[in-house]
């Protein structure tokens, strides 16, 4: 074999391992952008669930506040559909209505009495069991 048969054939060697570095790096490029386009896609689902999630919860808390003040707003009711409401007709209500709300933590019975009915009131609350009650201003 002659030197220009070697030599061609250190040449053809040389190109083969060109081409082939050629081709790996063309891989690495397509499997780095593969997985960057993968990421971003993963990241955008992500971001789509977590807001969902976030509306879901959000829905959530505003339907249970405002049952809560459902509860709170319908003691006007209460009011409203009798001529007085004494403790204990209030206390049914409350516990019917706290049952329902495990937010609301109290429902007060807090009657407005003029001064000039305080002791007669006083005293008739007394008498139904509350021995030690009194009204403050």
């Amino acid at each position: 074999m002659g030197v220009g048969a070697r030599n061609m054939g250190k040449a053809e060697k040389q190109n083969w391992q060109g081409y082939a570095l050629l081709i790996a790096a063309t891989l690495v490029t397509i499997g780095f952008l593969l997985g960057h386009y993968n990421h971003q896609y993963v990241r955008k689902d992500q971001q789509s669930l977590l807001q969902a999630a976030g509306k879901e919860i959000g829905d959530s808390f505003k339907a249970e506040l405002q049952h809560a003040i459902d509860i709170v707003e319908s003691t006007t009711w209460l009011f409203y559909a009798s001529q007085a409401v004494d403790r204990e007709e209030f206390e049914n209500f409350a516990v019917n209505a706290l049952r329902t709300a495990p937010n609301v933590k109290e429902l007060r019975w807090s009657p407005r009495i003029p001064d000039e009915q305080r002791d007669a009131f006083v005293n008739q609350v007394r008498e139904q069991g509350l021995k030690d009650f009194d009204l403050k201003e």
